[in-house]
């Protein structure tokens, strides 16, 4: 006799964000571009370059003409240039301070590519354009986690990231662990509803879109982001595979003042993985049982006369075998299996199948098979999923489960 033994364990990039983010940012843009349009006429000297007001409390409440992005930030936080006024990246330097203090929402900010001038009177700007430099991505991840490691329907988790410096924008991005480009390299989740960027496919196949979720909460200090995300947000019908992933993988990412996407960084990295699904891990333990030779007082060599091998143990959820990718048992799938043997002298007459759980000592399935033998190359098989017998065992209780098949 010999038998083989199987665990089961029943479980049930980003440098697209770029164009998304320009058709946003150039929408934005027009809308500053028509105020300070309007502005202009009142305001002629919208490029000239103002002293910093000594008045100033350290903190920019609105954006002056030649800018857009010097609203609600601390003064000297990274700002762009209009265009119109040249273009380019530098500073917010407070050019008037209202007869209010911090929270009064005066306190107008101007871009200035260099220091802050010591007196009030006004500077004009060169009439010559410098180019607009075009940043790099860059580096900028501290860490990023998750609150729960795994997950159960109606359970939440906060995703928490941080930033080197100041951003703009905290993003997290969610991978199908159980669809891989390589080994721990995940394509991305691809679904038809959810996520904070509904208009961003990026990888994903027509109809579907990449499950991003981004921060959208008030943070002065624009380094941390936090995202509150429940079980059903996360664990989603990826359409690539058209099933729910057994572990999702994140990576959290920043748009920096520049409007550029951060690199991926192996610190702003996490995973969760669905505690609502059993498992089924393969594990074979081959044992092997051979016929001794008779005693003989003759000097002939000694040998096999009869010898039965188990091979092959295959396991099959609702007709499709187990090891193909993606496969995740749950309960209420239907199980089978499929052994195969080779002999020496006597064929095998049948398989045993046993399945037992982790749970109780007895099987809770065991059924012996008549074996089909091919006598030329003396292998032989056997299944539950034929006659008599299809789809022998249904799963109703999560946990670990041991197959055992042994030849007689």
């Amino acid at each position: 006799m010999h038998n083989k033994v199987t665990t089961l364990r029943v479980s049930g990039k980003l440098s697209w964000l770029v164009y998304l983010l320009l058709l946003s940012a150039i929408g934005t843009l027009l809308v500053f571009i028509h105020s300070n349009l309007i502005v202009k006429d009142a305001y002629a000297g919208m490029c000239t370059i103002v002293p910093r007001d000594p008045a100033s409390q350290g903190y920019c409440d609105r954006s002056a003409p030649n800018t857009y992005d010097c609203t609600d930030v601390q003064e000297f936080s990274g700002c762009q240039i209009i265009s119109a006024c040249g273009g380019g990246y530098g500073t917010c330097v407070v050019i008037n301070a209202g007869d209010n203090v911090h929270g009064g929402g005066t306190h107008e900010c101007q871009c200035q590519s260099g220091p802050p001038s010591p007196t009030r009177t006004p500077t004009p700007t060169s009439t010559q354009k410098s180019p607009t430099p075009t940043p790099p991505r860059r580096d900028i991840c501290v860490s990023a986690s998750t609150s729960k490691s795994s997950m159960a329907m109606g359970e939440t988790t906060n995703l928490i990231s941080e930033a080197s410096e100041p951003v703009n924008d905290f993003l997290y991005a969610f991978y199908n662990m159980d669809n891989l480009y390589s080994p721990e390299n995940p394509k991305p989740l691809c679904v038809a509803s959810g996520g904070d960027l509904p208009n961003y496919q990026g990888e994903c196949p027509d109809g579907s879109k990449h499950l991003i979720y981004r921060y959208t909460g008030i943070n002065l200090k624009k380094t941390i982001g936090t995202r509150t995300l429940s079980y059903s947000d996360i664990f989603k019908t990826d359409m690539n595979t058209g099933k729910i992933p057994s572990q999702a993988h994140f990576n959290a990412y920043f748009i920096d003042i520049y409007g550029k996407q951060s690199l991926q960084n192996s610190a702003c990295t996490g995973k969760i993985t669905r505690k609502d699904i059993p498992s089924i891990t393969p594990t074979i333990t081959p044992t092997m049982t051979i016929t001794p030779t008779p005693f003989s007082k003759s000097p002939t060599p000694t040998q096999i006369l009869s010898s039965k091998l188990c091979t092959k143990l295959d396991i099959f959820v609702n007709g499709v075998p187990l090891a193909q990718k993606g496969v995740n048992p749950k309960i209420g799938d239907k199980i089978a299996f499929q052994a195969f043997g080779s002999y020496v002298g006597t064929p095998i007459g049948s398989f045993t199948f046993e399945l037992y759980h982790n749970t109780n000592p007895l099987p809770v399935f065991a059924k012996k098979i008549p074996a089909k033998c091919d006598l030329v190359s003396k292998t032989c098989t056997a299944n539950t999923y034929t006659y008599p017998f299809i789809y022998p065992f249904i799963i109703k209780n999560l946990g670990n489960y041991q197959v055992r098949a042994t030849v007689r």
